[in-house]
């Protein structure tokens, strides 16, 4: 690690984690293993939205966007502050879906 300025550091060739706060950054290692635990118990439970039966030319869109805000939803909602405002971290698109399609 370089550091290129007061708050600028240069990371090359490792994996890192870091901590915001007190107390010790947990291991790389560690982090990405709980991140891959949580996304495979994510993505194999709950409900899914099938529209590959329909006519409908923007159901594919549709499913895309479903599942873009179900991600958007599990990182937005995974730490324990809110978001300031209802609209963080959505793209406009996904905003307006109901007047998109």
């Amino acid at each position: 690690m370089k550091q290129d300025g007061a708050h600028r550091f240069t990371v090359a060739g490792r994996s890192i984690a870091v901590r915001f706060g007190d107390g010790d950054a947990p291991d790389a290692v560690d982090v990405f293993r709980a991140s891959e635990r949580h996304w495979q118990r994510f993505w194999s439970t709950g409900g899914a939205v099938d529209l590959s039966g329909s006519a409908d030319p923007r159901a594919r869109e549709l499913e895309r966007r479903i599942v873009l805000s179900q991600h958007l939803t599990a990182i937005n909602c995974s730490g324990s502050a809110t978001a300031r405002d209802p609209g963080a971290g959505e793209s406009p698109s996904a905003r307006d879906l109901e007047s998109d399609v």
